[in-house]
């Protein structure tokens, strides 16, 4: 999935910008949606990350991607120890996302593994 379709999903699955635009301040998350689509899905890129920190926008873009409600992780702690954990999975989904940055990758290619 690129960009442009994680946004379009979130819109699709009833995420609402103008609500998240109250809790982070007067940021114009629409304009994310705006040069999205006027620039062939490369919005603007210091704001993308408002959108993708906004679990109403995952679990928006969950909905109209019919994903289940849990998922289940695999890790490994300091140790080497193994464990498994069942996360919800907007939760699963956010933190599939901090692990791809620690590990070095960029937004654009954690979301195409959507």
């Amino acid at each position: 999935m690129t960009i442009k379709e994680f946004i379009n999903k979130a819109i699709e699955g009833g995420w609402k910008p103008n609500k998240v635009n109250k809790i982070i301040g007067r940021v114009a998350i629409g304009e994310i949606v705006a040069q999205t689509k006027r620039r062939g899905g490369k919005g603007n890129r210091d704001l993308l990350p408002l959108v993708l920190i906004d679990p109403k926008a995952w679990e928006a873009v969950g909905k109209a991607e019919k994903w289940a409600d849990y998922e289940e992780n695999h890790y490994e702690d300091r140790r080497g120890d193994l464990w498994s954990q069942t996360l919800p999975i907007v939760q699963s989904k956010m933190r599939g996302m901090i692990d791809a940055l620690i590990e070095g990758k960029t937004l654009e290619q954690y979301i195409e593994t959507l």
